[in-house]
Order: C-alpha cells, then structure tokens, then sequence
C-alpha cells in the first residue's frame, strides 16, 4: 500500500546535505533536497506517492546527499552518492487520491541548488561534466540516466527512483546544500 505523500498531487521531496508527484490527468511534483515542504498546488488527476517497499519507503522530506573531495581543493565537492527518491502515480478524484496505479510519464521542468541558506538559483537542465548538477531517474530497477524536459512514459506499476548527482561542485567545506527538482507528471489514461 501507498503512503499518499501529498493530496493535492504537488509536494517537496526535501534533502539536506552538508559537506560532513482521474480527472483531468496533470499533476506536478517538486523533489527537493533539504527538509521543509512548501505550500501544495491544487490537484488535477493524479497523486505522487512515495512507492511501498522501495529502499525503506524513504519519504521525499528524509533523503540524504553525501559530498566527498576527491582532490585538496576544500573548495569543490563530488556528489559521492545521494538517497533514492521513489514514487509512483495514483489517480485522483478531485483532491482525493485514489488506490489505483496509472501509466503516466513525467519529466524535469527545473532544477534550483541553494548554498548555506541563500536564494535557490536556477541550473541547467541535464548537463553532465564538471561543476554541473544532474537529477537522476530510474524506472522500475532500470538504470539511472538523465532526467531532461523531455517527457518519459512509464506504465502502471512502475517505480521511478530520483537522485542527485554532480562532480567538481563550487561547495566549500562545510557548506549546507539545498537541490531542488521540479517533476511534472501527468496521467496518461486519462490523457
């Protein structure tokens, strides 16, 4: 069974880090590494629920990122690894979450990283390489790539697993990190 993260279809997964998301068939879903939910959108056909099961059932307000140095510079950090964000889609009646799996797809509509309590700027999309920060998805045990604006299917039942990754980070020593992704995602049966 589901825990039903937020009923409006809209939620924050929250990590912090420091250096040490049927109706009308549209809903979108902001995955955020830190520790404080915003205030939820209104719910239009689908609910994102954390998935049953998956790596302890992590809620998306209890993931971790861990930074390492892989050089002297205490100036730039490496993403060694960050907690696995699962969710799946259920459909929604209203502002009601349903029981039900539904195929949909989803897809990175941005990506904002924050230092020590400062504004969240707004990073690219998908870049790969030194100093860049990349979202990372993976469907049902697949491997992790990417995740671009491009639209990604998935099928009833599957588990979409998100994570953050990035090498040569401007993050000095002690440092407290914010990276929030937002995911839009829509229910495809009803589309």
């Amino acid at each position: 069974m589901n825990k039903i993260v937020n009923k409006s279809g809209v939620f924050t997964a929250l990590l912090l880090a420091s250096a040490s998301a049927m109706a009308a068939g549209t809903s979108s879903g902001v995955f955020q590494w830190t520790g404080v939910a915003p205030a939820a959108a209104t719910n239009d056909g689908a609910c994102i629920v954390v998935a049953s099961g998956v790596n302890g059932e992590v809620a998306h307000d209890s993931g971790v990122i861990t930074f390492h140095n892989p050089s002297a510079d205490a100036t730039t950090h490496d993403i060694q690894s960050s907690t696995e964000l699962a969710f799946t889609v259920v459909s929604a009646t209203g502002a009601a979450c349903t029981e039900t799996q539904v195929p949909f797809n989803y897809q990175l509509t941005n990506l904002k990283v924050g230092v020590n309590g400062g504004q969240l700027e707004t990073q690219p999309l998908a870049t790969a390489g030194a100093g860049a920060w990349q979202i990372n998805h993976s469907k049902s045990g697949q491997a992790a790539t990417a995740l671009s604006s491009t639209a990604v299917d998935a099928a009833v039942n599957d588990v979409i697993g998100l994570t953050v990754s990035g090498t040569e980070l401007g993050i000095a020593a002690g440092e407290t990190v914010v990276v929030q992704a937002f995911v839009l995602v829509n229910n495809t049966a009803t589309l």
